[in-house]
């Protein structure tokens, strides 16, 4: 408390100089100082100068009085007539400012003294005693007495003036006259301080008319300063006079200009921190900072979080291009803000009609997270069963084709919910949603999903793998295995398909499935791709040397496809390894290759003039078109899995199989078939006219160890055809 009480007593003993440090202080400063030195130099001049007419008027003044008292005492020193004197010299010393009148007698040495009622006495018994002056001082006023001319003694505190006394040319006497001298004190203070008082006076008068003129011309400043200081602590709406023409006026003008640019510009600021530059709609940092106040508080009722996905936006935006992508989402924004209103105010309206309850519904607030992402605050005071109504119309959105520059698209979204507080954090609000979608999407996608506990199992699982996936290439846990790829007429072993593994260190090995969607997900595929690469062709330029003559096969994810790096990436593989190009193959989708034909082909034909070859994997389950099909320059297609397991007990899948071979065929392209695991898979590739197999018949995906001993030992005996009588 102390030291409350003794800042605030330091800041109200400053406060006169901080009013000192402002320009109308300076400037009164400088005014009442130079107006206190003027009255300084006037008031000793004039002090000095009065001093000295004083002096001049005291002086002339004690010589009139002294010859009043030698014309009187003249003739009562004739006459000897010592009481006449007496009482004259009494009237004259009641003069005011006299201080004492003597009369010395030559003849008898006597001092009449206007105070002293005695009669004469010796002159220097008399002097003595009734002088105040000393010994030696009254012998020295008596030698002048004495004299025949007038003499004038300045004393400390008083003047004396010894007039003779002369009649008939005989000296008769001296009269001897006193008047007290004027202190320096008295006669500063007579003239000084009448100055002074004069003077402050017309100080306090100026002092207030320079303060009313200073502050009439500072006005424009004054303003300007406040405004600026406005503006400092984030007030931009200053409206300041600019109508005078001088200095000042264009100052202000400028300066509300700049203000001006400042607002919009900070207004622009503000839009592109907080609302997406492609919808126009609240940003994530615009939502997270609403969910962050309305979380703060103490929530009665439960609060509901959309997280929103579209089905099938990277096909469209692939097939259409990202112009296209981005009038997507704008209709779609459009189409969810209309939703929200439409749903708010039906809401609103039936609690209305039912007299149910009196609180108004707030409209939920829409915001677009990023590519095909948006999400949705619903504010607390709807239910659940209302939210699902509201979850419903928006999946309604998509029944029918949404309409983009004149032209029909028909996509999908999926939909997840989260509630809070039953979250007590946004950041887990929001994982919890967006759990919550990824399970609808893997339910098939267009629907929605309400978040639960065994979702939040499922993100921890999830979580960890994402965190071990991060730091598991440093740690070399993952590892190749190879799959052999044989000649569908002799079964030898012509080639081998690179898979990856992910031994983990706790969990065991884990599938690429379950981690290289998680891995393009996080951003780290590219990375994974390359290290594949390296690592197969490294391997299988060992194989080559042992003279077994074979090729490698290695999968390309959409993203390394994509990448402006993957021929330097290619061409660094071969060049660490020392392997031939025309033992690399690039295995790619229908999806990739469809997503970009022209850039796809330019990209193959680079490499395959290096004598790289490329294979479509997975042939058959995507939606290539015949023509790009045939304009690629492509080596191999292989055929999907779900083809071969069905093709010897199902006629369309048979048909489908013999289709492709003949297709390949045509267009001079080598097939390979994926999961043969049976004779009669082999034998119906073989009559077929199918060129390479891969399946569990010859061999599972194992370590390169394992592979060395299986390319060292394998006796597979020539592949005989068998009667395909009865198939289908």
């Amino acid at each position: 408390m102390l030291l409350g009480k003794n800042r605030t007593d330091c800041t109200n003993c400053a406060l006169p100089f901080m009013w000192m440090k402002s320009l109308r202080g300076r400037l009164l400063c400088v005014v009442a100082a130079v107006v206190v030195a003027a009255t300084m130099m006037v008031a000793i001049v004039a002090t000095w100068t009065n001093a000295n007419q004083i002096t001049v008027n005291n002086l002339h003044r004690i010589r009139a009085i002294a010859d009043a008292v030698g014309e009187v005492s003249a003739s009562a020193l004739i006459r000897d007539d010592i009481g006449s004197l007496y009482e004259a010299l009494q009237t004259i010393t009641d003069i005011q400012a006299l201080g004492f009148v003597r009369v010395y007698q030559t003849r008898t040495e006597a001092v009449i003294d206007s105070r002293f009622p005695t009669g004469p006495a010796s002159s220097n018994s008399s002097l003595k005693g009734r002088n105040p002056l000393s010994a030696d001082a009254s012998e020295a006023l008596l030698e002048l007495a004495r004299a025949e001319s007038e003499t004038v003694v300045y004393q400390e505190d008083a003047v004396l003036v010894v007039h003779p006394i002369i009649r008939d040319e005989r000296h008769l006497g001296a009269a001897i006259v006193s008047m007290p001298r004027p202190s320096l004190l008295d006669l500063c203070w007579t003239t000084f301080g009448r100055l002074i008082s004069i003077v402050v006076m017309i100080c306090l008068v100026a002092l207030a008319m320079t303060h009313f003129l200073i502050q009439r011309a500072l006005r424009p400043v004054t303003a300007l300063t406040n405004a600026a200081i406005g503006v400092g602590q984030g007030l931009l709406h200053v409206d300041l006079p600019s109508s005078c023409n001088d200095e000042i006026g264009k100052l202000s003008g400028a300066f509300s200009q700049m203000v001006a640019t400042i607002r919009r510009n900070y207004e622009r600021i503000h839009q592109l921190a907080f609302h997406d530059s492609v919808t126009h709609l609240p940003n994530r940092a615009l939502f997270r900072k609403e969910l962050d106040q309305l979380m703060a508080q103490r929530l009665d009722q439960d609060g509901y979080i959309f997280f929103i996905d579209l089905d099938r936006f990277k096909w469209v935006n692939d097939s259409f291009g990202h112009d296209y992508g981005d009038q997507l989402l704008r209709t779609f924004g459009s189409a969810l803000q209309r939703q929200a209103e439409e749903f708010s105010f039906d809401i609103a309206f039936k609690r209305g009609l039912g007299d149910t309850c009196d609180e108004t519904v707030k409209t939920p607030l829409i915001a677009r997270f990023g590519g095909d992402e948006f999400a949705l605050l619903v504010y607390p005071g709807y239910t659940r069963d209302e939210v699902e109504q509201f979850a419903d119309a928006i999946l309604q959105t998509f029944v029918e084709p949404l309409e983009v520059g004149g032209q029909p698209v028909r996509i999908g979204a999926s939909i997840g919910i989260s509630v809070f507080p039953e979250a007590e954090a946004a950041d887990m609000v929001l994982k919890q949603a967006d759990m919550a979608m990824y399970d609808a999407k893997q339910r098939g996608g267009h629907d929605y999903r309400f978040f639960s506990r065994e979702m939040d199992a499922h993100l921890n699982a999830r979580l960890a793998m994402e965190r071990d996936l991060r730091v598991a290439l440093e740690q070399d846990q993952f590892e190749l295995y190879y799959q052999p790829k044989v000649d569908c007429k002799t079964g030898q072993p012509v080639g081998l398909e690179a898979l990856i593994r992910w031994n983990h260190p706790e969990l065991g090995i884990i599938s690429p499935a379950e981690f290289i969607p998680l891995a393009e997900e996080i951003g780290i595929i590219t990375t994974l791709g390359t290290w594949v690469l390296q690592e197969a062709c490294c391997q299988t330029a060992l194989w080559n040397e042992k003279g077994y003559e074979i090729t490698i096969a290695v999968n390309l994810s959409a993203a390394q496809f994509e990448s402006l790096t993957l021929i330097d990436e290619v061409e660094e593989a071969l060049m660490l390894s020392g392997l031939d190009p025309a033992r690399l193959e690039l295995e790619i989708t229908e999806s990739m290759m469809m997503a970009d034909p022209n850039g796809a082909a330019d990209i193959i034909a680079l490499l395959r003039e290096r004598g790289i070859r490329f294979a479509i994997d997975d042939f058959g389950t995507g939606y290539s078109s015949l023509s790009y099909l045939t304009n690629l320059p492509l080596d191999a297609v292989k055929i999907d899995r779900s083809f071969i397991a069905k093709m010897t007990g199902d006629e369309s899948s048979r048909m489908v199989v013999e289709t492709i071979l003949a297709l390949a065929r045509n267009l001079n392209f080598e097939t390979v078939a994926e999961g043969v695991e049976s004779p009669e898979h082999i034998a119906f590739l073989a009559e077929s006219g199918c060129s390479l197999a891969q399946g569990f018949l010859f061999s599972r995906p194992v370590p390169a160890g394992e592979c060395d001993l299986w390319l060292a030992e394998n006796t597979v005996p020539a592949i005989i055809p068998l009667p395909l009588t009865g198939v289908g």
